[in-house]
């Protein structure tokens, strides 16, 4: 199977959908297209669905993503991840949490969904 991401530009947010085998070079890759597509047409928010990756990284590569996802998404006021329950680690989430973005990973998409387009106090980081 192929690394394959589709790109959906909505109303409130960008969806980001990757299915496929990934690895950290892919997971940075997706982050800074997210980033660049954000900044062109003035989204504010990024939704990434990775249900149908298949991801597997060490401790360390999680908290070099989650760093990543920070640096290369800095300008955005929230981003959101859905990962299936099984592969839910957390250790990027806080990474990138630790490096100033507003961020959190979910197993539910429209649970997700409602984080990503809330008003901007709701469900921040020490909200």
């Amino acid at each position: 199977m192929r690394f394959s991401l589709e790109v959906t530009p909505g109303p409130t947010y960008l969806l980001v959908e990757a299915a496929g085998p990934m690895d950290l070079g892919h997971l940075c890759g997706m982050f800074d297209l997210a980033a660049q597509v954000c900044e062109m047409n003035g989204h504010r928010r990024v939704l990434f669905i990775l249900v149908a990756a298949q991801v597997d990284l060490s401790f360390t590569q999680h908290l070099h993503l989650g760093a990543h996802a920070a640096h290369s998404l800095r300008k955005l006021e929230r981003a959101a991840s859905v990962v299936t329950a099984a592969s839910r680690r957390g250790t990027s989430e806080k990474s990138a949490q630790k490096h100033g973005l507003v961020f959190r990973t979910f197993t539910e998409a429209a649970e997700a969904a409602v984080w990503v387009g809330a008003s901007d106090d709701v469900g921040a980081p020490g909200a």
